[in-house]
C-alpha cells in the first residue's frame, strides 16, 4: 500500500523505530482533544473555524468564502476519519 502512494520503505520503518513519530501523533490527539473533537471527521481552518461531522459542501464553501473575507492565509487541518459526500457515502 505504501509503495501504491509512494512512500519510501524507509520512510514506512522509520514512522514504525522512530519515536518522532509517535510524538506527533500524541501532539495531534492532544490538540484534537483541546478543541473538543469528540467525532471525525473534523476540519480546523485557519486555526479559527471548526467543521465537525460529515457536512454539504455548502458548509466548507461558507467557512472557506468568510476566511477569505477576513484577507487571511488559509490553513487547513484535517484530523483523521473519512471523508463522507452530501449524500451520506463515506
Amino acid at each position: 500500500m505504501a509503495q501504491e502512494i509512494r512512500i519510501s520503505s524507509e520512510k514506512i520503518k522509520s514512522a514504525f523505530t522512530n519515536s518522532s513519530f509517535a510524538e506527533k501523533v500524541k501532539a495531534d490527539i492532544h490538540e484534537a482533544h483541546t478543541l473538543g473533537v469528540s467525532g471525525v471527521p473534523f476540519f480546523v481552518v485557519n486555526n479559527k473555524y471548526e467543521v465537525s461531522g460529515a457536512r454539504p459542501i455548502a458548509v466548507f464553501q461558507e467557512v472557506l468564502e468568510t476566511v477569505l473575507n477576513e484577507q487571511s492565509d488559509i490553513q487547513v487541518l484535517y484530523l483523521h476519519g473519512s471523508v463522507c459526500t452530501p449524500d451520506d457515502n463515506c
